[in-house]
């Protein structure tokens, strides 16, 4: 794993632990340098004006210690979908309410 990937990796984790009703995606493409990051649920990506701070913190601060590699973030709606993640994590309450749903649907 590269730098690059070692701090992404390592605030993504702080970011689901503080967003506890989100997952995150991570996947990077090597042959344009991009680190993409896809957010779910769509609402928290859009709206949660806490998270969109985090999420601008986070970018910042990549920019800053990697200027020559690209970082995206989306959601499902997003252009680009993630094919070959290469880290996943679901805060708490992402899978509580995923559990919920899937018995809704028994």
């Amino acid at each position: 794993m590269t730098a690059s990937q070692t701090f992404i990796v390592s605030e993504l984790d702080k970011v689901v632990g503080k967003f506890s009703a989100i997952q995150i995606r991570y996947e990077f493409i090597s042959f344009d340098n991009t680190h993409h990051i896809e957010v779910l649920p769509a609402v928290i990506f859009k709206q949660n004006e806490a998270y969109i701070a985090a999420e601008n913190a986070l970018r910042f601060a990549f920019i800053e210690k990697f200027p020559h590699e690209n970082i995206a973030f989306g959601t499902e709606d997003s252009l680009y979908n993630l094919t070959k993640p290469c880290y996943e994590k679901k805060g708490l309450l992402y899978e509580v309410n995923e559990l919920r749903l899937s018995h809704q649907l028994l």
